[in-house]
């Protein structure tokens, strides 16, 4: 997802007269993210639409809806994140356990 971040970046510093909603939609295709869920493709898009509109106060509004809409997601992902890495350090001990004993 940065790397997206970053081709919307450089595409309006090149082209300053682009929508953000054109630069995102074109970064979107260009970089794609693996597990990306439709609700979060949708959440990033109504975000970049509502960023190039509006008073600072809407789009401040904007971002913190979007971060409600992703907060979901983004809580999940840690969890699963966290449980994985569980696994890892259990299976690791494990195998350092069973060499141990066949060492032994």
């Amino acid at each position: 997802m940065p790397e997206r971040f970053r081709a919307v970046a450089a595409m309006v510093r090149q082209k300053p007269l682009l929508a953000l909603r054109e630069a995102y939609q074109r970064a979107e295709q260009q970089i794609p993210c693996p597990g990306e869920k439709n609700c979060d493709k949708e959440a990033l898009r109504q975000l970049f639409c509502e960023l190039g509109t509006g008073t600072a106060a809407m789009r401040e509004e904007a971002v913190a809806a979007c971060l409600r809409r992703l907060k979901p997601a983004m809580e999940e992902t840690e969890k699963h994140h966290r449980s994985g890495g569980k696994l890892c350090v259990q299976l690791g001990l494990l195998a350092g356990l069973v060499a141990g004993i066949m060492l032994w």
